[in-house]
């Protein structure tokens, strides 16, 4: 119980450093960005055979990076570098994975990949989870998180006394369940992603639902979808981009003119041809992690697009805008019975063991073709785990599903994978 308080008040502490950092001056932010930049590059130098090999072909040392402008003279990496490393070369050199926490990221790149984190820079991911408090999240509200449970959520001690309520509803069951559970809830606060507000918004009457706050994540939020959600939900929505490697990156505040990049915790970079690009035009998103000592992420290629922003927000806050993140945009599918479901219902094969890349197609209301390419610990048991989700997934509706192994599956000019493809 002492350790659980003591972790929470490290979490409510670093809520406070949050919330003074982003109204900082911005060359107070940079010299914080900086500072932290250096001890991070001479630790994964140090302890990080991956790191230590990058820099030394890139013959570069930690001292060579002085400030923001030298990052770029460290070569970038990507999540398939990192995943075709020995896993010991990913790590630091201390690390004991049994006092480790982990995640397995999305498979947006075709590549799942498992990431690890120390009991402290699991605490300081935890602290910017909370950035929600800035998109108007209160102590006392009842939060509901629409998604595929992956494993059993811990109720803390301050959520039996009635603070930051959280219900975990699953989205593999037929829309009106979902409906009559958020109905008796009652949410204030309500979390999902866009898809799953449309086909929600498609089976309500309007305000039947009425979160103050909607908390949007994991696929692009156009605005036509933004203005038909408000609509319906008579809410007021925000856009967060968070990923598994870095947990939440940049948060949209009540002013909606751009996301806040969370910059006391990563460095954002916009790349195009390896050149970073003038404010307003697409580049790559390329991101540092300044916490993560345990697996290190140092100009990481999330394959995003983004553009930046050289304004600053009328709300006050210092942190730099991006303007807006093109993520990922997989297809609804339609089953059967008729009913639609979320592309979300079935992209979730990176906790499977075994594979490397994947991508389904939906190629008749009753028929999936899955195509895999073979990751470490294939075995048969892969192909009906594969079957088992997917059928989950489409709501247990009578459905053949082909898995199909291959050498590579095609990607996109961003090295993205297009996961779910619908012909129907």
């Amino acid at each position: 119980m002492l350790g659980s308080i003591n972790r929470h008040y490290s979490v409510l502490r670093g809520i406070y450093e949050l919330r003074r950092n982003q109204y900082r001056k911005k060359e107070e932010l940079e010299k914080l960005q900086e500072k932290k930049l250096k001890r991070l590059i001479t630790h994964a130098y140090n302890n990080v055979s991956l790191y230590n090999a990058k820099f030394k072909s890139a013959g570069i040392k930690p001292d060579d990076i002085r400030g923001l402008k030298d990052l770029i003279k460290i070569p970038s990496i990507t999540k398939k570098e990192i995943r075709n490393s020995p896993l010991k070369d990913t790590l630091s050199c201390e690390t004991n994975l049994k006092n480790c926490n982990s995640y397995v990221t999305s498979g947006s790149t075709g590549t799942p990949l498992k990431v690890y984190q120390s009991a402290n820079d699991y605490s300081m991911r935890v602290r910017y989870h909370y950035i929600v408090f800035e998109c108007g999240l209160r102590l006392r509200d009842k939060v509901v998180s629409l998604r595929v449970p992956r494993r059993k959520a811990e109720k803390h001690w301050f959520q039996k006394l009635g603070f930051l309520r959280r219900h975990i509803i699953s989205i593999n069951q037929p829309i009106q369940n979902l409906i009559n559970k958020l109905i008796n809830i009652q949410p204030d606060v309500l979390q999902s992603y866009p898809s799953i507000y449309l086909l929600l918004s498609q089976h309500i009457e309007n305000n039947a639902i009425n979160p103050r706050i909607s908390l949007f994540g994991g696929e692009t939020l156009t605005e036509g979808m933004r203005k038909k959600i408000n609509y319906v939900f008579n809410t007021e929505s925000f856009d967060i981009f968070s990923t598994q490697e870095f947990g939440r990156i940049a948060f949209e505040c009540e002013q909606h003119e751009g996301l806040h990049i969370v910059s006391d915790h990563h460095i954002i970079e916009f790349l195009k041809d390896g050149e970073h690009v003038s404010p307003g035009e697409r580049g790559e998103v390329v991101v540092t992690s300044l916490h993560n000592y345990t697996m290190p992420f140092i100009r990481y290629r999330l394959g995003d697009i983004g553009v930046f922003s050289d304004d600053f927000c009328s709300c006050g806050r210092t942190y730099p805008l991006i303007e807006y993140i093109e993520g990922r945009q997989d297809d609804f599918l339609t089953l059967p019975s008729g009913q639609i479901i979320s592309p979300r219902n079935i992209n979730i094969l990176e906790y499977i063991k075994g594979i490397s890349e994947f991508q389904i197609i939906q190629e008749r209301k009753d028929k999936f073709l899955v195509n895999i390419v073979k990751g470490r610990g294939f075995s048969n048991n892969t192909i009906t785990d594969i079957k088992g989700i997917i059928k989950l997934g489409c709501l247990d509706e009578e459905v053949y599903i082909d898995v199909k192994v291959m050498d590579r599956i095609e990607r996109g000019r961003t090295d993205k994978i297009k996961n779910v493809i619908s012909k129907v």
